[in-house]
């Protein structure tokens, strides 16, 4: 894979940050110092990255987001705030084997998983309380 200076800036900005930027975001962030980068750019490099693993890529609310971190963990989505929490447990691992193997015992193959939990944060459900 080529590194270009713009897919380094990319990559340097995903390890950045937590918050799951959509594509559009990661421009938002990058344009300035890289006046020449594209939109198409940034969509192109990010869909490469997480091909290749170097990102992840979800789906929440039918946008794509991104995420460099790519250790093992799962997502809760606050449907108030609209914020992505990364969430570990322990256990985690041990349970996606079981239940990849429990899969592939039926005849399926997986490919990828993705877990996404949808709910309120605890902010928002203290910001709601402080309403009534």
């Amino acid at each position: 894979m080529k590194q270009t200076i713009q897919r380094q800036a990319i990559v340097k900005y995903m390890k950045s940050v937590r918050s799951h930027p959509t594509a559009e975001q990661v421009y938002d962030a990058l344009k300035r110092d890289y006046p020449s980068m594209t939109l198409a750019t940034v969509y192109r490099n990010l869909n490469t990255l997480a091909d290749l693993g170097i990102v992840l890529r979800f789906k929440v609310n039918n946008k794509y987001h991104f995420d460099g971190f790519n250790d093992l963990h799962v997502h809760f989505y606050c449907e108030s705030c609209e914020r992505i929490f990364d969430i570990e447990y322990d256990g985690l691992e041990d349970d996606l084997k079981a239940i990849t193997k429990k899969l592939e015992k039926q005849g399926k193959s997986v490919n990828e998983y993705q877990i996404v939990f949808y709910g309120i944060c605890e902010n928002c459900k203290k910001q709601t309380k402080n309403m009534r």
